[in-house]
């Protein structure tokens, strides 16, 4: 079979989908709360936030890769955020999950970026082996995540005047 890498289209939202919830449930955590809607809206809206690349062997949707774009005020350029990179479990171990990563190391590398970061769960064995297989280093940094209570709380803290809401 024929391995074909390219743009997602709204036509393969259903798909992009279906797959975002089999990542899901690999990484252990629950459904998430994922839309063929809300994914067109940040991927095709005039405005994207999120771009993606799927991945087909023959006609059967075979793998995705979605990402966004981020800066770094070290290097003053823009960097390629992989938001997630995902190969169902028949696909694996056929080259799939590198020619995604090529591909968005390729995209990056075309728009002048500095490079490409991936975030992994902790207990993710799969991906934290295959990424520095791939030639990634862990940086220096930790990700602190600010979910809606988090939020709510920092919103609610008092504020001086000169402290405005942006």
């Amino acid at each position: 079979m024929t391995l074909w890498i390219a743009s997602i289209t709204p036509a393969d939202l259903h798909d992009i989908v279906a797959m975002g919830i089999e990542l899901s449930l690999h990484e252990g955590e629950p459904p998430p709360d994922l839309t063929i809607d809300g994914l067109a809206e940040v991927m095709f809206s005039s405005h994207p936030l999120v771009f993606g690349k799927i991945a087909r062997i023959g006609d059967v949707p075979a793998g995705y890769a979605l990402w966004t774009v981020g800066y770094t005020m070290q290097y003053g350029k823009p960097l390629l955020e992989v938001v997630d990179l995902y190969v169902r479990p028949d696909f694996r171990r056929n080259g799939l999950a590198r020619a995604l990563l090529r591909t968005m190391a390729g995209v990056a590398q075309e728009r002048g970026y500095r490079f490409l970061t991936v975030k992994t769960y902790n207990g993710n064995a799969e991906a934290n082996a295959f990424y520095p297989a791939c030639g990634g280093t862990l940086d220096r940094t930790n990700v602190y995540d600010f979910g809606l209570n988090a939020m709510a709380a920092l919103l609610a803290e008092p504020r001086e005047n000169s402290d405005p809401i942006a």
